[in-house]
């Protein structure tokens, strides 16, 4: 019998743990802490805001809690680490700040029309759990995702209107003839009160009738020295909320200065017992900005007739057609008598009038002359 001292046994022990074979316990994930309570902290829930203007966009600061989740690991030993979370922002209208739409702090951009729900335009906020298991391992990290919303009520916008290019208010003569326009903003949300105001140009155009509606009529009182020198504004109010839009229109008339004619032909004929001429003129009516005016209706009017026994007579009146044209046929007369005492010329101011503003022109035709032979002279168109 072989006797071993402890020595001995001692190495035999450790041989045989180095030639085991090693076990390895398995590494497996579970959830452990869940994403709760979130909140929005900004804007605020049933907040009142302004909607974006052609002029400047509305832009609203997003916030939400930050969050924390853990899972558990469990190995050779049990941990707890912490997991990766994302924040994606969603919403029913508008946009977000170039594009970007996750992070705990993003920039909503307001819609440019007024909240059309009952609750108003809503925000949502989704915080996802994004944490992964490592190769190798198993289990779950999964925790569910965990949202907050909040509803915001978009109010006021951009002001409307029917006039030409939603700019134009005209002016006829006397101005108490002139034409009304209407402005208005969209509908707004349940309650809201409204204030219009003309805020610059006030001695160029007045507010027809209420002013506290979300439509308002004004009318022109004088014509504008420069383009959208009046400035219309409303103001909208919820809740004690605020928002003003401004708008800026223009009061044109019909000017002589800018308006222009043309001699399209000249004839004249005899015939007991008058000497007639007839002249056919072309004009442009335009506004004092040098825009012509469509459809205005001008009329004709004749004074300071120069030359014995002349009689003038323009034919027919109308409304201006396309670019501002106007095309008019006037007459001369002359008698025998008077053409046989060496009275060689007759002379006509006619001044054409339009929507009553007699300044869109100041027509001279004394250039029509006629000789005593022959007794028939013709220019033609």
């Amino acid at each position: 019998m072989v006797k071993t001292t402890g020595n001995a046994k001692a190495l035999f022990v450790s041989l045989l743990l180095l030639t085991a074979p090693q076990i390895v316990l398995a590494c497996v994930w579970y959830p452990h802490t869940a994403i709760t309570d979130v909140e929005i902290t900004a804007p605020a829930d049933g907040a009142k805001i302004c909607a974006s203007l052609p002029s400047a966009d509305t832009e609203v600061a997003c916030s939400c809690t930050e969050e924390s989740d853990t899972d558990k690991r469990v190995a050779d030993t049990t941990t707890y680490p912490a997991d990766c979370l994302t924040y994606t922002w969603s919403k029913s209208r508008g946009s977000w700040k170039n594009g970007v739409n996750t992070g705990r702090n993003v920039t909503w951009i307001a819609p440019d029309t007024p909240s059309g729900s009952v609750n108003g335009d809503w925000i949502k906020v989704t915080i996802t759990d994004a944490a992964v298991i490592p190769p190798g391992e198993s289990g779950d990290r999964d925790d569910e995702d965990e949202t907050a919303t909040i509803y915001v009520t978009v109010h006021g916008g951009g002001i409307y209107s029917d006039a030409p290019e939603g700019e134009w208010l005209y002016l006829k003569c006397p101005a108490s003839s002139s034409p009304t326009q209407c402005w208005w903003v969209l509908e707004q949300p349940a309650g809201t009160t409204y204030l219009w105001e003309i805020t610059q140009g006030d001695t160029k155009a007045h507010i027809v009738g209420s002013s506290s509606n979300r439509t308002v009529i004004l009318q022109g009182d004088a014509a504008s020295a420069a383009r959208l020198d009046v400035h219309l504004q409303v103001t909208c109010t919820v809740g004690g909320h605020s928002c003003e839009s401004t708008c800026a229109l223009t009061v044109h008339t019909p000017s002589q200065a800018e308006s222009s004619q043309a001699i399209l032909g000249f004839q004249s004929w005899s015939g007991p017992p008058l000497w007639e001429m007839q002249r056919n003129v072309s004009y442009y009516i335009r506004n004092q900005f040098s825009i012509a005016l469509v459809g205005a209706w001008w009329d004709e009017t004749w004074s300071n007739q120069v030359g014995p026994g002349c009689a003038s007579i323009g034919q027919g009146d109308g409304s201006s057609g396309a670019g501002g044209l106007v095309t008019d046929v006037l007459y001369w007369w002359q008698t025998f008598a008077w053409r046989g005492a060496g009275f060689g010329i007759c002379q006509a101011d006619q001044t054409i009038s339009v929507d009553g503003c007699p300044s869109a022109g100041d027509f001279w035709a004394n250039e029509l002359t006629y000789t005593e032979e022959p007794m028939i002279t013709v220019t033609p168109q």
